[in-house]
């Protein structure tokens, strides 16, 4: 029975229109002398390849990498820095074409692999994972990364950070848009949307190291538009040197939530500030309509990479660097920015390792335990905000009031019961599901003998559109019409079952709910037209036994 309450959240009110990434536009923005000189160089010293040649290199979008490091020279930069004591260098795999999507590991004990790290693992360490370059037109935190690896493996006080830290960094996740210097993978999909349903290599490699060694924080590097919209509807550009957001999907541990609100955004922004360096909340113009002022924060879609990881229960923060379309114009200070963020971040995380720890692995247990009901549908209220502009000639400050969308604060419109699990059908139908699930590190069983439940929610297929993957919160796609089995429904033995009561609750009820939007069911990964049933049960509390066993299979 569906009521009107406050509780955890599947729906997603946003429409995939309404918060649609900006694209950047062909060509660079080049900025007036006064803009330029407001965002001056800070005084930080960065020892990575591209400030390695002394700034002789220019942006040039018809060659690899567009003038930034290539990624052979980042290679090269990695495998220099392999004597160090705390490092371990590995891959986590390849790109659609091809090249190597490497990762550094720095430990205390110097551990060699992720695997070695995990079976070592300290209880009261905190994982830290820092990434860069989810789209490769944003180069600044993924040198940043470099930077600091440098600096990580060099040894005083920064190495110090790895005694009470285990800290992964993949400066390049995606190494074929980087290459080409576009957003997208060399599949033309976005990378940074495909973190649940792991279509792309790119994706399904990072997931599968995270699963390997699960984090507590997750540090994600990108950059915004500096003109674009901003310049078509304001006749401004955006002013601040940093924008932020955490993981906002309501089905997030409270406790990560909390944590990241109350020390790490602070630390982060203040590390910056610092240098002289300014931050506000992430923001992006959901459309092209010049008349449109609404400004919105990112959505709270699970697929995004920034929600997957709070999803896992760990502190997920997005940081974006003024940096899309302005090629290496203040690149220094943009490196510089993700650079002291990182820092910051993990700083604060040093400082007290077993707060993280402790805080990630009781949110990851409550979230286990809890019985609070399901949001299937709410709603982001529309406020008064302001966005923070500058003139694009004098450079004069100019902060606009504008309508505001804000992720972080839902208003509930529908709740049900939350469900003891699903049921999944053996066979092809159902593979590319049953993968996904496994390289997140899901718990799940395969019934070794037939079971009976009651209750069982069937679901029939009654519409099938196209979905864009690149939108910050899909919608569309399959729909369903769930039906009650009035009768017991005996589960055949060799299908699977997916308990909630699991720490990743909050992946598998985005996963495989069907209300869940940009879920496996409404994205399409289950197949079925029009009138079809799908292979998938939702299960009630109380529905009947079934055996699972602790470990993911």
């Amino acid at each position: 029975m569906l009521r009107i309450l406050t509780a955890i959240s599947l729906g997603l009110a946003f429409t995939a229109a309404a918060l649609a990434q900006e694209a950047p536009a062909k060509g660079e923005l080049r900025q007036a002398p006064a803009v330029l000189a407001r965002y001056a160089d800070v005084p930080v010293t960065l020892r990575s390849p591209f400030f390695a040649q002394a700034r002789a290199r220019s942006y040039d979008p018809g060659r690899e990498a567009a003038g930034f490091t290539t990624q052979a020279e980042m290679e090269a930069f990695i495998a220099a820095l392999g004597n160090a004591a705390n490092l371990g260098i590995g891959s986590l795999g390849r790109s659609l074409e091809g090249r190597n999507i490497p990762y550094l590991l720095f430990t205390a004990e110097g551990a060699r692999s992720l695997e070695e790290a995990a079976r070592n693992q300290p209880a009261d360490r905190p994982v830290v994972w820092l990434i860069g370059q989810h789209h490769g037109n944003e180069p600044a935190g993924g040198e940043a990364m470099l930077a600091l690896a440098k600096d990580l493996a060099a040894g005083g006080e920064l190495a110090e950070l790895t005694r009470a830290l285990t800290i992964v960094i993949v400066p390049r996740s995606n190494p074929d848009g980087a290459a080409a210097f576009t957003r997208d993978t060399a599949a033309k999909a976005d990378p940074n949307r495909d973190h649940l349903l792991l279509t792309l290599p790119e994706t399904r490699a990072l997931q599968t190291a995270v699963a390997t060694l699960p984090p507590d924080l997750v540090i994600d590097a990108h950059e915004f538009t500096v003109g674009g919209r901003w310049l078509a509807k304001f006749e401004a550009l955006h002013a601040t040197d940093f924008v932020y957001m955490r993981a906002t999907h309501p089905l997030v541990p409270a406790r990560a939530t909390a944590l990241a609100d109350q020390l790490f955004l602070p630390a982060i922004e203040a590390a910056a500030a610092s240098a002289g360096l300014t931050a506000y909340v992430y923001q992006t113009s959901p459309n092209a309509r010049p008349e449109d002022k609404t400004v919105a924060t990112g959505g709270n879609a699970a697929g995004i990479a920034r929600n997957a990881f709070g999803l896992m229960g760990a502190v997920s923060i997005l940081l974006e660097t003024r940096g899309v379309g302005i090629g290496t114009q203040g690149f220094q200070r943009r490196v510089a920015t993700h650079y002291l963020a990182a820092i910051g971040a993990l700083r604060a995380a040093a400082a007290d390792p077993a707060r993280l720890r402790r805080a990630v692995a009781e949110g990851r247990q409550e979230a286990a335990r809890s019985h609070a009901d399901l949001v299937v549908a709410h709603r982001v209220p529309v406020v008064q905000g302001f966005v923070p502009l500058v003139d694009p000639v004098t450079a004069a400050p100019r902060p606009t009031a504008v309508p505001f969308i804000d992720a972080r604060h839902i208003e509930p419109t529908v709740v049900r019961p939350r469900p003891a699990g699903y049921w999944l059908a053996d066979g092809e139908a159902t593979a590319p599901v049953r993968e996904a699930l496994a390289r997140r590190g899901i718990r799940s069983c395969i019934l070794m003998a037939p079971a009976t439940v009651s209750g069982a929610e069937a679901f029939t297929v009654t519409a099938r559109r196209q979905v864009d993957p690149r939108a910050i919160n899909p919608e569309g796609g399959v729909s369903t019409k769930a039906e009650r089995d009035a009768a017991p429904v005996t589960l055949p033995a060799g299908s699977r079952y997916v308990p909630v009561e699991q720490p990743l609750v909050g992946l598998v009820v985005a996963s495989l709910d069907p209300d869940a939007a940009g879920g496996f069911v409404s994205a399409g990964l289950f197949p079925g037209e029009v009138g079809a049933r799908l292979p998938l049960l939702r299960l009630p509390a109380g529905a009947g036994a079934i055996d699972c066993p602790a470990k993911p299979g």
